[in-house]
């Protein structure tokens, strides 16, 4: 019952089409998605073992009948090679090395020097298992004859070679012929592409070489290349932390917190410069004042009792070890300015001077600089006042307030203030209300001088 069904079915398809085609023997087909239907094409290929014989594209015609010839695949003859082309010193046929020559494979015969090739330098291998010459279309295999030697008299500076029946000068590797063709001159290969070198190269006489730039050595596939020394590799590199490699060096790197020592190895710690506190003010941890501070680290100002912050008090140890200063900061008073002056001073004229010579005593006060009226006077360094009372005002202000305060410098002169006078014998001493004695402030008293004895 089933072959009954398969040939009906057989039947049926050759009515609306072609009669299936099989698929050759090693080889392969393609057709159409309909391969049976009137039109479709179906296309052969063989096996690189075979070769087609027959048509290679079939299409289903009108009378339901295949267009060209049965497909199939054939094997590929070959062709043997005589023995003593293998072995014969004086010709060279390049081809096959085990005699076995492949269906349209070309074989190419040469002579070594000194000996001509008669016969065709070139067989192929055909369908009949033949290698013939295409050109005469018959297998006829080439031979070597001997000639005398050219180049045994020849004034050739290097090498000599036997070419189409006549002597030819040629040059070893490394040099050229120049244009008399008889002598030979170096080839500077360095000047050419660098030699192809990748790193340095260095011409010699017929040769040259190449070397590499520091950080590389040379690479073992060959005498051109370079290859990166990863120098990290070995002792890293010889840094203490980290080490980077890149093409043709290395650099050492450090942590977060750390930068590299000025010798490329070591690491140090990141510090900020000593950061100073502001006038009345500290700096929070002292250590801050000490440049110890690392990066990233912060440190706070404070003022003393007495006296408030003004401006930034917080401040950062930046990665480029500075501190991030926004605006200044100051530290004001807390309370009203006051100032306190010193006792007033009384002092003596030394004999024959008209001033003293005195250091004033600066005030107590909140606030700074301590200003000083007149303007003569100041509080660095010694002052000449005269043989009178000098009244010293004492004054501090800043933009909130003001204070001031005052005392008097009194310089006493107990000279006479006449020269002397001849002693009137009617009198031992005589009184004189001249020159003021001060003993206290604002109170006068007469003074006595004593005449001396006659």
């Amino acid at each position: 019952m089933i072959g009954i069904f398969i040939f009906a079915a057989f039947l049926q398809a050759v009515a609306h089409g072609c009669r299936p085609l099989y698929t050759p023997f090693f080889g392969w087909k393609s057709c159409s998605p309909n391969d049976k239907d009137i039109g479709s094409v179906c296309t052969f290929e063989c096996n690189d073992t075979h070769y087609l014989r027959g048509s290679k594209e079939r299409q289903c015609t009108q009378n339901h009948e295949w267009s060209g010839a049965p497909t199939e695949c054939i094997l590929k003859p070959e062709c043997i090679l005589p023995l003593h082309y293998l072995f014969e010193d004086k010709i060279q046929a390049e081809c096959s090395a085990h005699r076995i020559v492949k269906l349209t494979e070309v074989c190419s015969f040469s002579c070594n020097e000194i000996f001509q090739l008669i016969g065709p330098n070139q067989l192929t291998c055909q369908l009949n298992g033949l290698l013939t010459d295409e050109k005469r279309g018959r297998q006829t295999y080439p031979s070597c004859h001997s000639v005398r030697n050219p180049c045994k008299n020849s004034s050739c500076p290097q090498l000599c070679r036997f070419v189409s029946g006549r002597a030819q000068c040629f040059c070893a590797e490394g040099f050229a012929l120049t244009e008399n063709g008889r002598t030979c001159s170096d080839i500077d290969e360095c000047s050419i592409k660098n030699g192809g070198c990748d790193g340095v190269c260095h011409n010699t006489v017929g040769n040259f070489t190449c070397s590499c730039d520091e950080g590389y050595v040379p690479s073992e596939v060959d005498r051109y290349s370079c290859v990166d020394v990863d120098e990290c590799k070995e002792n890293n590199g010889g840094c203490v932390d980290i080490c980077e490699n890149f093409q043709g060096g290395y650099q050492c790197l450090c942590s977060e917190g750390y930068h590299v020592h000025p010798d490329g190895k070591s690491c140090i710690v990141l510090q900020c410069p000593p950061l100073l506190p502001p006038e009345h003010g500290d700096v929070y941890p002292p250590s801050c004042k000490d440049g110890t501070i690392q990066v990233k680290e912060k440190c706070i100002f404070t003022c003393l009792q007495g006296f408030r912050i003004a401006g930034q008090e917080v401040f950062t140890c930046n990665n480029n070890l500075k501190w991030d200063v926004k605006n200044d900061t100051q530290c004001l008073p807390e309370t009203d300015a006051f100032i306190v002056c010193p006792e007033d001073i009384t002092v003596e004229l030394m004999p024959n001077e008209t001033s003293a010579e005195i250091f004033l005593v600066a005030p107590k006060s909140n606030i700074e600089p301590i200003l000083v009226r007149p303007d003569w006077i100041s509080l660095d360094r010694v002052n000449f006042f005269p043989a009178k009372e000098t009244k010293v005002m004492f004054y501090v202000e800043d933009s909130y307030n003001k204070a001031e305060c005052n005392i008097s410098v009194f310089v006493i002169d107990k000279e006479p203030p006449f020269p002397r006078l001849p002693r009137d014998p009617l009198r031992d001493r005589i009184r004189l209300a001249g020159a003021p004695s001060w003993t206290g402030r604002n109170r006068l008293q007469s003074t006595m001088w004593e005449l001396p004895p006659l």
